[in-house]
């Protein structure tokens, strides 16, 4: 008795087709066994790093060069992944700012430890740096950044912090970063009491000062004003001020929106201001 073991899907089909269907099967299997590259692998570098740009940690980037030789020739080929620079590991420091080539970087100035080069770190790789967050509570690091005299044309957000059991006074110098900043947007303050001289920022947008018990000008405040002529959110918070000793006349801000200011008298401020956009005000114990 002879047994048909072709498959039923077959047997409705003629010599032709037959061939056809299974040369396109051997091709598959073939194929299969052929290329055993997993799918990640598969990935242009530039897709790849872009699924890496969502890690939650930052010691996973360095870990995923470790996992074969294509994923480390991979990660290594896209500067972009490394420029988030924290100044806190030395090792890992220059690593990263090696890796990171020309790219624009994001520093980090953290550093936990006096012996951390912050001063050498800041002044060769300032001309690429997009983001500067200080910590100002750190010696060192307070006199890399109020070292800065160069302009800086690729700046963009600038963050000087203290602590709330360190919350130290610092004079910027008139000359700082060159006086030159043109792509700066977003200033930052948050518990230090700074004086400092703004020069013009065309671009800046958004300025955030939460001060100390340390008075903050108040010259420093509408030299601000009267420099950014761009502001669309303003956040003042200072226990106190010193009076201005600069007559100032009228200031206008066409591009404010929200103007927050928590001090302990803002009415010599908001005379001289002409807010024709702004949206949302606070300023206690005056009317806006």
């Amino acid at each position: 008795m002879q047994v048909d073991r072709q498959p039923r899907a077959l047997r409705v089909l003629d010599d032709s087709q037959q061939e056809k269907v299974l040369a396109d099967a051997l091709s598959t299997v073939t194929m299969s066994e052929k290329d055993t590259t997993p799918a990640v692998n598969r990935l242009p570098p530039k897709v790849f790093a872009r699924i890496l740009a969502f890690r939650t940690l930052e010691r996973t980037l360095v870990t995923a060069t470790h996992v074969c030789r294509h994923w480390r020739s991979a990660i290594l080929s896209v500067p972009t992944l490394w420029t988030n620079i924290p100044c806190r590991d030395l090792d890992r420091t220059l690593t990263y700012l090696e890796r990171s080539k020309d790219a624009l970087i994001d520093v980090h100035a953290t550093s936990p430890s006096s012996s951390f080069p912050m001063c050498d770190i800041l002044s060769r790789h300032i001309e690429r740096t997009r983001l500067l967050r200080a910590n100002l509570s750190r010696a060192d690091v307070r006199s890399a950044v109020l070292q800065l005299r160069d302009p800086v044309l690729s700046l963009e957000i600038l963050e000087l912090f203290g602590s709330t059991f360190d919350a130290p006074r610092i004079n910027l110098p008139a000359d700082f970063l060159g006086r030159h900043t043109p792509s700066l947007f977003s200033i930052h303050f948050s518990d230090v009491s700074p004086t400092f001289t703004p020069f013009y920022l065309p671009n800046l947008t958004h300025f955030y000062l939460r001060g100390t018990d340390e008075p903050t000008p108040m010259d420093s405040i509408f030299a601000l004003f009267k420099n950014a002529p761009r502001l669309r959110e303003v956040f003042i918070f200072c226990r106190h001020t010193t009076p201005g000793t600069i007559l100032f006349h009228e200031i206008t801000l066409d591009f404010l929106e929200i103007l927050t200011l928590r001090i302990y008298d803002p009415v010599p401020i908001l005379r001289f201001l002409c807010l024709p956009s702004i949206k949302q005000g606070l300023a206690p114990g005056s009317r806006m």
